[in-house]
């Protein structure tokens, strides 16, 4: 590939060469390059406009993707390169890292660029270290295999685009899972709580119900609003909610909501962006 004078000249050649056939996002909150494919993000990428250790770039991803992105929808892949290579991981073998780390002593707020503290090397050491990090649960692939060399690897980059990518249908409804349950169940807030008729106050000093009783009752349905799982607090009831409680007097009480202008539009167009219900072991 061409020397890039800079990180914007190499996301330019980059996204033209390769990324062509979709849509590219550059410098998308804190994130340097996002590729769009119908409207979904499949790769968030971090450039650097000089030859620099891939786990060196892919740790610092994950630190920015911590700070400004872990609460959004997630991509299927997290890219990083340089003038010399590109490499790809699936960001469901990244996304336990979060967790993990979650209540240890970690400071998840340190600057994404600042190779010399505690925690950069430590993600830096874990992601290069364990070989079972960088295994598909559906496809099983090899670290190295994701990793491309601009002068050499052309033809299979290219191919692996074209496996990964270009070919899949990404117009199907994504399956919900631990990779991407808190963007969706963000996106749900945004999209969809909006449009309950619930008196949210009251019924958390009442019942102890919140927000996420209604997530958990869209998502424990089919595709046709039928419910899988029934001993959930709160049920979805085709274009309604059904609560069934005993209030503190101990007297039978069930409460039905509804959406606004008992129009459930807003519900339907977003679950048909998703499979449910999601795995069992979800």
């Amino acid at each position: 590939m061409k020397r890039a004078v800079s990180e914007s000249n190499l996301i330019s050649i980059v996204s033209k060469e390769y990324f062509s056939p979709f849509e590219c996002l550059e410098e998308d909150g804190k994130i340097d390059l996002v590729v769009r494919y119908y409207n979904k993000h499949i790769i968030w990428c971090e450039a650097k406009n000089r030859v620099t250790d891939e786990f060196v770039m892919f740790t610092q991803l994950i630190f920015t993707i911590y700070q400004h992105k872990r609460t959004k929808k997630h991509p299927r892949f997290l890219c990083v390169f340089d003038p010399e290579k590109i490499a790809f991981i699936p960001y469901s073998l990244i996304s336990p890292l979060y967790n993990e780390m979650l209540h240890a002593d970690f400071d998840w707020t340190v600057r994404p660029s600042d190779t010399s503290t505690k925690e950069f090397k430590l993600i830096r050491d874990t992601i290069s270290g364990n070989r079972s990090l960088f295994r598909d649960s559906e496809t099983i692939f090899d670290f190295q295999e994701r990793v491309f060399y601009f002068d050499t690897d052309d033809r299979r980059l290219r191919q692996w685009i074209q496996n990964n990518i270009t070919s899949v249908d990404f117009s199907l409804p994504e399956k919900v899972d631990e990779s991407n349950f808190q963007g969706v169940y963000n996106e749900w807030l945004d999209e969809v709580k909006p449009y309950i008729v619930e008196d949210w106050d009251a019924v958390k000093r009442r019942y102890n119900i919140i927000d996420c009783d209604y997530f958990l009752a869209d998502l424990a349905c089919d595709n046709a609003n039928k419910n899988i799982y029934t001993q959930l607090t709160i049920l979805l009831d085709d274009d309604r909610y059904r609560h069934t409680s005993y209030d503190p007097g101990d007297f039978f009480n069930e409460r039905t909501i509804r959406f606004k202008s008992d129009n459930p539009t807003p519900h339907i167009e977003f679950w048909k962006k998703y499979e449910r219900p999601p795995a069992h072991k979800y």
